[in-house]
């Protein structure tokens, strides 16, 4: 990183030149090579238009981060041939993470990436396979003690909600339960 510092812009030329480079969108590129975090919403979906071709699609399921992963990570490989086996136990970790929850939870799933991917860029001692260095950031967005739990879900994605009790389920003891009249 630090002698791409010195020439940015040829860096950036020599990408754009290269036949085998991955598409991917310039402002991201830079992202990467500054190691900074890549905003996966900007990369998940790429739409064509006569003119030009342009990436944009937020990240809700464990197909659009998939999605939208592979692509950072062809380019990430590309540029860091020799953090393969990172990039590839990464995306694994996170789609247990989607699998492990249901998807009304899957927002948080996809906060809790870009706040690992954030402290990795922001972090030079970090590695995205250093996944004990996450432990506070899965207690932030998961439990429900964690300051994040309960913040900032979209509608659509159901998101927690204290007071109503999980489908077919009553949030009160019933008091006829040893009678077997309880529904």
């Amino acid at each position: 990183l630090n002698n791409w510092s010195k020439d940015f812009k040829e860096v950036i030329r020599r990408y754009d030149f290269c036949p085998s480079r991955p598409e991917f969108p310039l402002g991201e590129l830079k992202n990467i090579l500054g190691g900074q975090c890549v905003n996966l919403d900007a990369v998940g979906e790429l739409k064509f238009s006569f003119a030009t071709s342009s990436f944009a699609r937020a990240i809700e399921s464990l197909a659009d981060w998939i999605t939208a992963w592979g692509r950072a990570e062809r380019a990430y490989r590309f540029i860091f041939p020799f953090r393969v086996d990172e990039f590839r136990q990464y995306g694994e970790y996170i789609s247990q993470m989607f699998m492990q929850h249901q998807p009304e939870y899957h927002f948080w799933v996809v906060q809790f990436d870009k706040a690992v991917r954030k402290r990795v860029g922001s972090c030079r001692s970090l590695l995205l396979t250093d996944f004990s260095g996450f432990v506070d950031l899965q207690v932030f967005h998961f439990f429900p003690s964690g300051t994040q739990y309960n913040t900032g879900a979209p509608a659509r994605s159901g998101g927690h909600n204290r007071d109503r009790a999980p489908c077919g389920q009553q949030t009160e003891a019933c008091h006829k339960f040893n009678q077997g009249t309880c529904r």
